[in-house]
C-alpha cells in the first residue's frame, strides 16, 4: 500500500495514537491522523494514558517536567504491547542503550522531514491494524464456535463425532441418556459402546465397530425401556462419522407436530384441504346421499382495505368459532365435517338428513353483524362501528362416480363463483 495521507487516514482511524510533544508546530501534524491526541506534558500524557487504551505513543525525549526516558518506562511498566517512537536531537549513546533497553527500537532524529514521521507511522499503524484485524477474525471466530456449540447442547436429539476411531465430541444430549460423567474424557468407541444395547457393536475393537457402522444407516436400541434410533453419517470430507441419536418418543412428537401443521390451518385451526384429499374415500363410502355446504365471506376483502388485516382477522375467527359452537350443540356434530378449503373458503360435508339443520343454522349468518373499535390510523374509537357481514353459500350433491381430483377440482369452480 502506497503511503499517502488518504492511505493513513485510512489505517489509523482503527489504531489510537498519543503524541507527546511540546513543540505545538509539530502536533500541527496530528490533522493528517482519524485517530489521535496530544499532550504538552508528561503528567499529561500519563493522565490520558490511564483513561485511554493506546496502540501507539510518540514522544519527545526532552519534556518540561519530566524527561522522555522517565515517562517511556512507565508506558511499558503499564502496557508492554504499546509501540514506542521517541523523538530526539541528542545522540547519547547511553541513553538510546537505555532506551532500547525497555524495548524502544523506534527512533526520530530532530529535524526530521514530514515524510519520515508518516512513512514511520503508517508502518506502525499497518502492524497494528493487522493485528487487530488478526484478533476481530479470531474473535468472530470463538464467537461462532461458540454458538455452534450452544445449539449443538440444545438439540432435542444426540450428535456423537467420531475421528480416527475416537470420539472427539458428544453434546448433552448424550451424556443424558447414557449417565455419562461431563468431566469424563470421551474415550474409544469401545468402551462407548458397552454402554449402548446394540448386541452385534459389543466387545468389538474400534476398527471393527466402524467397519459394522459403514455397512448400516441406523441402529434401534433401547435404555431404561426407553426406545432410541441411532443414524450413522459418513463424513466423507475428512473420513470422520456423525452419529445421531434420537428419542423415538420424540420423534412421534415431532411428527404429530409436523402433522398439525400440515393438517390444520394456521388460522381458524380447521383441518385443510389435505385433510379433506385423505378424508374423501371415507366419504364416498357412506350410504346416504353427501352434500358440500360451501360458504365463505361475501365482502371479506372491502372489509381488509377498511379495518386491515389484522382486525378482519379477528372477525372471521370470531364468525367461524360461532358456527362451530352453534354446531356443537347439536347432536349431528359428530357426523359432519368442517373444512378450512383455502383462506375464506369454508367447506361442511354434511349427509342428506342433517342438511336443512346446517341450513337453519346458517340463517343467522346469511347478513350478519359485528363492531369493530378501530377507527382512523389504528386509534381506539369511543363508540363502536357496525359492520355488516355476508356469508355466501352453494350447496353441492356429491357425486360419488368422480375420483377425488375431479371432486376437488368441482369444488374449485362452484367456489369462483362466490364473490369474496
Amino acid at each position: 500500500m502506497e503511503v499517502t495521507k488518504e492511505s493513513i487516514r485510512k489505517i489509523s482511524k482503527f489504531v489510537k495514537i498519543l503524541y507527546v510533544e511540546n513543540d505545538l508546530q509539530l502536533q500541527s501534524l496530528v490533522k493528517y491522523f482519524e485517530n489521535i491526541e496530544c499532550a504538552n506534558s508528561g503528567k499529561q500524557a500519563l493522565n490520558l494514558i490511564e483513561q485511554n487504551k493506546f496502540d501507539i505513543v510518540i514522544l519527545d525525549i526532552k519534556l518540561p517536567d519530566m524527561s522522555g526516558l522517565e515517562l517511556a518506562k512507565i508506558i511499558k511498566s503499564k502496557n508492554k504491547d504499546i509501540s514506542l517512537v521517541v523523538t530526539t536531537v541528542i545522540e547519547d549513546i547511553e541513553t538510546l542503550k537505555q532506551l532500547i533497553d525497555i524495548g524502544i527500537e523506534q527512533f526520530l532524529l530532530k529535524p526530521f522531514k514530514l515524510k519520515e514521521l508518516f512513512k514511520k507511522l503508517f508502518i506502525l499503524c499497518l502492524q497494528k491494524y493487522n493485528v487487530k484485524k488478526k484478533e476481530f477474525l479470531e474473535r468472530e471466530r470463538l464467537k461462532e464456535i461458540n454458538k455452534r456449540q450452544q445449539i449443538l447442547e440444545k438439540l432435542p436429539f444426540g450428535i456423537v463425532l467420531i475421528s480416527d476411531n475416537k470420539i472427539e465430541y458428544m453434546n448433552k444430549f448424550i451424556y443424558q441418556i447414557l449417565n455419562f460423567d461431563e468431566n469424563k474424557k470421551l474415550g474409544d468407541l469401545e468402551n462407548f459402546f458397552k454402554n449402548i444395547n446394540i448386541p452385534e457393536l459389543k466387545n468389538l475393537n474400534n476398527h471393527q465397530i466402524i467397519e459394522i457402522l459403514k455397512q448400516k444407516s441406523y441402529y434401534p436400541f433401547k435404555i431404561e425401556n426407553k426406545h432410541y434410533i441411532m443414524e450413522i453419517e459418513n463424513l466423507e470430507e475428512d473420513g470422520s462419522y456423525l452419529l445421531i441419536f434420537m428419542s423415538l418418543k420424540i420423534l412421534e412428537e415431532k411428527l404429530e407436530e409436523f402433522k398439525k401443521q400440515l393438517y390444520y390451518s394456521e388460522i381458524t385451526k380447521l383441518p385443510n384441504i389435505y385433510q379433506i384429499r385423505e378424508k374423501l374415500n371415507n366419504i364416498k363410502e357412506t350410504d346416504s346421499e353427501i352434500y358440500f355446504f360451501l360458504f365463505n365471506i361475501q365482502n371479506y376483502k372491502v372489509l381488509k382495505n377498511f379495518i386491515g388485516k389484522k382486525y378482519s382477522y379477528m372477525i372471521l375467527l370470531n364468525i367461524i368459532k360461532k358456527i362451530i359452537n352453534d354446531l356443537k350443540d347439536h347432536d349431528f356434530y359428530n357426523k359432519i365435517y368442517f373444512f378450512e378449503y383455502s383462506f375464506n373458503k369454508f367447506i361442511i360435508v354434511v349427509p342428506e338428513k342433517y342438511l336443512r339443520k346446517i341450513e337453519e343454522i346458517f340463517k343467522k349468518y346469511q347478513t350478519y353483524q359485528t363492531k369493530i373499535f378501530k377507527g382512523k390510523d389504528g386509534e381506539p374509537l369511543q363508540q363502536p362501528i357496525p359492520i355488516k357481514i355476508n356469508l355466501n353459500k352453494k350447496i353441492l350433491l356429491l357425486d360419488k362416480s368422480l375420483n377425488n381430483e375431479k371432486i376437488l377440482e368441482v369444488i374449485d369452480d362452484e367456489f369462483d363463483y362466490l364473490n369474496d
